[in-house]
Parts: structure tokens; sequence; C-alpha cells
């Protein structure tokens, strides 16, 4: 029974001061939702299976050994590829359950790898007054800033969208900060359902592959087929429009020398224009890199169906890490490179 009493004062005596700190302040502090550990990657975890695929980044922080959970449809990387020995900052939402346990595990929203001071990096949802959900970040929009979708196609502001935002400046004198963006990465994620809790992301497994023959990134992409002559079919070539026009990508057709240009679609690889030639295994890159001509083993084909490509055109050319066939589909990903 004391020990009652005492339990009962002491939820008085913190309801108490509750109390005054809202009287006193008008509101308690805004909380983050999404939290962030910079540290040295010390090495990665994988699941086991023949594909190899990345299950764990761990994270030497400043406060202990972190592991983040990758999630290979919504983890977005910006910035180089991830190495053992490179320093990162890994954002998570805070809101989420965490199991107690050591190494703390949290489920990795976003990475960054950059190798300068600057750009700065926030991870955040924001309404259609531009602040986020959490009441710490406002937006300072202007038309000229750059904003992608997570795949690296240019996009739209659309309110309560998951976003990380680089910015080289802020004001941190009035609430929430106001900070000016330079470029704003709009993240694929799982369905929202109440806050904080999420759909579990989509499983291959789950997927009915049979009305699919290329899957790129984890998704099915309508209408891309194989090559076929008469009755035999060619897995190791690929239609070309469907493939470009579910990533968003035009194919600009030059009769008169039989050519196609088309904009890179891997976001690997942003701003590089791809030319191909019909019945030539020389490929032409513009951009950047200045990678210029690039020569496979095989060439760019018209059938009664269209423009197919081969294999090698989406690994050599376009820079994915990923083309292969196996079990009647054809998979194309920036995922750990398969040897």
């Amino acid at each position: 029974m004391k020990n009652f009493k005492r339990t009962a004062v002491c939820l008085l005596v913190a309801a108490m001061v509750l109390s005054m700190t809202v009287a006193a302040f008008g509101e308690l502090p805004a909380m983050p939702s999404f939290g962030s550990v910079r540290g040295e990657i010390l090495g990665f975890v994988y699941d086991g299976t023949e594909a190899q695929r990345l299950e764990f980044v761990r994270v030497q922080g400043e406060h202990g050994e972190v592991h983040f959970r990758w999630d290979r449809y919504y983890t977005f990387l910006l910035g180089e590829e991830l190495a053992e020995g490179s320093t990162i900052t890994a954002f998570y939402d805070m809101r989420m359950p965490v199991m107690l346990i050591y190494p703390p595990q949290h489920r990795v929203i976003a990475v960054t790898n950059l190798q300068d001071d600057l750009p700065f990096v926030v991870l955040g949802r924001f309404g259609e007054n531009f602040v986020s959900d959490d009441n710490m970040y406002r937006l300072n929009l202007t038309a000229e800033i750059v904003i992608l979708i997570n795949d690296g196609q240019p996009y739209e502001f659309e309110a309560g969208r998951l976003m990380l935002v680089e910015y080289v400046r802020s004001h941190r004198d009035i609430n929430p900060t106001t900070i000016f963006p330079t470029r704003i990465h709009v993240l694929f994620e799982p369905a929202p359902t109440a806050r904080g809790e999420y759909v579990e992301p989509p499983q291959v497994e789950e997927i009915d592959w049979s009305q699919y023959q290329v899957v790129v990134s984890g998704r099915g992409v309508p209408g891309a087929s194989f090559a076929t002559v008469g009755d035999s079919i060619f897995p190791n070539y690929v239609s070309l429009r469907p493939f470009a026009e579910f990533l968003g990508v035009e194919l600009e057709w030059d009769g008169v020398n039989r050519t196609i240009t088309m904009d890179n679609p891997n976001p690997m690889l942003p701003g590089e224009t791809v030319t191909i030639r019909i019945n030539s295994n020389e490929f032409y890159i513009a951009g950047p890199g200045n990678r210029g001509t690039i020569t496979i083993n095989d060439p760019a084909i018209i059938l009664e169906k269209g423009t197919f490509v081969p294999l090698r055109f989406f690994r050599e050319v376009l820079g994915f890490n990923n083309a292969w066939f196996e079990g009647g589909i054809v998979t194309i990903d920036n995922e750990e490179v398969m040897q």
C-alpha cells in the first residue's frame, strides 16, 4: 500500500511539472521524427542466399556500434558506393519500435556517403506549408530547386511525401528552422497507415511474375519482352521501348542514320545521353563522365515488335550493376554486383 501511495505521488508530481512546463513555454519543444547516426562502416552482413543480398550495414557511431537493416526496395543512397571504412550518415525513423538488443538495430531509410562537408542533409515529411511533420524544419522553396523522385527522374513538390533535402544554409534563429534547399530527393516508401506504422515492403515471392518477363529494381515492366524469331526465343535480348517508357525516358528515332537517342535512366549516372545505332555493337555516351564510345559483343537490332538490345547493354552501357536471366525473368538493378 505504501508503494502504491509513493507511486501515485510521483505520478502526480510529474503531471504537475509537465503542466507547469507547458504553461511556462506555451508548448513542449518539438521532438524529431527521424534520427541519424554518423560513423564509420565496420562491415556488411548478407542474407546467406546465393544472391548474397545485403541485409545489415554495421556502423561504429559516436555512442557505439549500430546495425542498420538495409531494405533493397526503399533504402536510398546519396553519394558514393558504400565500402568498409567509409564514413556515412544513416537516417532512421525514431517512432518505430526498436528491439532491446545490442547492438541496436534500425531500418535505415536513407544513407549519405558524401565526401565533402557540404551540402548538409535532413530527412523529413513536409506538408503543404513546407513544414516538416515534427515542426523541426521549414523549406524555403524556389522555382530553381531541383526535385527528383528516388529513381532520378524530375518530380514536383507533393505534400506528405518523405524527402531527403540537401541544403547549404539555414536560419536557426526562428522556429521551425528555415532551410534553403539546393536539391530534394522524394523517396519511395511503404504505404503509410497510422503515424509511425508502415505496411511491410512487397516481397518478391508475392508478385505474380508470370505476367512479367523483365523486372527493374523489384518492379515488373509491363509489355517488356524477349526477342523472338519464328518459334525461337532469345532472352539475352530485351525490348527497349517498354523499358524506357517504364522509367520515364523518351526515345528519339533518327530514320536517316538509323539511330536512337535516349537519356540514361540509371540514377547512378545522371545527365548522360546514350546513342544507339541499329545493327551496331558500338554505343556512344555523352555526359558528365565522358565515357565516349563503348563496344560490346552484341548489336542492337530491330525485329517485328521494335528495337531489342542485349543484356550487356544494361550493364556495360547504361551502367546498372546487374542484368541477368534466371527462372524465365530478366532482372536489372543496382544491388550488390553479382559475379
